[in-house]
């Protein structure tokens, strides 16, 4: 079975001038989405962040696509998280997952540091890193290619792990 990274490169290659994504508005071909999800993962890579949780802090859109295909090229686990939801459920997902990194854009990097300062936080508009130096902690096999919360009948968010074998 061909791994996530083949696939979507392979997509890319076949597809550069389609469309791939569609926002309100706004129209991405696949050599766009390519040379943005490119950037984050060579940057994450240049970080020697792997088989890291990667947070997605970031609202849905563009970004949002990119933040998930580039922590997946770069051999990460994602772990979308709503900036909108209470801080408290935030800090409670960040600590279920182990999250040591969240990509933010500049409109969610101060919400995030008024959850938890010690992210490291990755800003897609800039591909800035918060923190130079930080020791990268491999958290997952590779089997595990994202987290999930669940919204928890007890109140407390549960986590749900996916594999790249399905």
């Amino acid at each position: 079975m061909k791994n996530y990274r083949y696939l979507i490169k392979k997509i890319f290659k076949n597809n550069k001038d389609n469309i791939a994504v569609k926002y309100n508005n706004e129209f991405f071909s696949y050599a766009d989405l390519e040379g943005k999800v490119n950037k984050l993962s060579e940057f994450l890579e240049d970080y020697s962040i792997n088989r890291s949780s990667v947070a997605i802090f970031v609202p849905k859109g563009f970004n949002h696509i990119v933040s998930i295909l580039g922590v997946i090229s770069s051999n990460n686990v994602f772990v979308p998280i709503d900036y909108k939801l209470p801080s408290k459920r935030v800090k409670t997902m960040f600590k279920e997952a182990n999250i040591q990194f969240a990509i933010v854009d500049n409109n969610t990097k101060d919400i995030l540091n008024s959850v938890d300062k010690n992210i490291i936080q990755i800003n897609i508009d800039t591909l800035k890193i918060s923190k130079k130096k930080f020791n990268v902690i491999t958290r997952f096999d590779k089997s595990v290619s994202y987290i999930f919360f669940t919204s928890g009948s007890t109140g407390k968010p549960k986590a749900i792990l996916g594999s790249y074998t399905g």
